[in-house]
């Protein structure tokens, strides 16, 4: 679909190679896809270089609960699509700082996909500035070790009330 529109796509998959992905990847080269690539487990410093070379990173899981790939991609001024299911969810807001498609529904990853590429460079770092600050206010190390010390502080007092109550 998206080849049709003339936008120059690669595709490069990184991470874990499973069963599923050794199969995909037979099927790929086979095929000689020469827009398909299988990278593998990364260091991090070459994740950074990904991101900075990418415009989108799509993280279509059926199921995240917390993922730092999404944080890491936004950080990086890519537009994100993510999963509507788990913790994706929570960080990015639709159509605001990214995209979030429903999982098992390759033909609505196509869509956002594709929406995603199409847009210009003013689109894209009005998203950027969003995810930036949405990032710094509500997933920074001082938030949440804010949030953290609370919540522990919360807990003491609640076991001091209930231990005080019985005796």
């Amino acid at each position: 679909m998206l080849r049709n529109l003339g936008i120059p796509v690669t595709l490069k998959i990184v991470g874990k190679i499973g069963a599923y992905a050794m199969k995909l990847k037979q099927e790929v080269e086979a095929n000689k896809y020469n827009w398909c690539i299988f990278l593998g487990n990364q260091p991090r410093e070459k994740l950074k270089s990904l991101y900075a070379q990418s415009k989108v990173s799509c993280f279509p899981s059926w199921w995240e609960n917390m993922p730092l790939v999404c944080l890491e991609a936004m950080l990086s001024g890519n537009i994100v699509v993510g999963s509507s299911n788990g913790g994706m969810n929570e960080i990015i807001e639709d159509g605001k700082d990214g995209y979030l498609i429903k999982p098992h529904d390759p033909r609505g990853l196509a869509i956002c996909l594709r929406m995603a590429l199409m847009e210009n460079k003013e689109s894209v770092s009005l998203k950027h500035k969003r995810a930036y600050n949405k990032i710094k206010n509500k997933f920074s190390m001082d938030v949440v070790l804010e949030s953290l010390e609370k919540y522990y502080l919360n807990v003491k007092e609640q076991y001091e009330k209930s231990k005080s109550s019985m005796g």
